[in-house]
């Protein structure tokens, strides 16, 4: 059985503004573990409560952001979700998969595929 993710988040704000770094820390680690087992996002109402609720240098919102971006099927992300979180997180998230993509660009793999470099992409057939 695995705690509430949403509860974890709560306990992780309470320790924050109490200034627990021990308990800040193991919610942060179950949290992860959590990320590591569940492909699915974690919710937009979850989402907007550790962006209104934290810091911009909060490890929570990193730790968020970073399941967003390296643990979610691209496919799971609806329009309906992205547009119920804050802007911010938004611009986080993209800046997220923007460093993915410059650092994926930049191996063999990536230069093959790049859709830049793939003139045909852009015209008309």
């Amino acid at each position: 059985y695995w705690p509430d993710v949403d509860l974890l988040v709560e306990l992780y704000v309470f320790a924050d503004m109490a200034q627990v770094s021990p308990l800040m820390n193991q919610t942060l680690d179950t949290v992860q573990e959590i990320s590591d087992l569940k492909r699915e996002l974690p919710s937009s109402s979850l989402m907007a409560y550790a962006w209104n609720n934290t810091t911009e240098t909060s490890q929570l919102r990193r730790l968020l952001i970073d399941w967003v971006v390296w643990k979610v099927e691209i496919v799971s992300i609806d329009e309906d979700w992205v547009n119920t979180l804050p802007a911010q997180c938004v611009g986080e998230m993209l800046e997220g998969l923007r460093a993915v993509a410059k650092r994926y660009a930049s191996t063999t793999r990536g230069k093959q595929t790049n859709p830049l470099l793939i003139t045909s992409h852009y015209q008309s057939l």
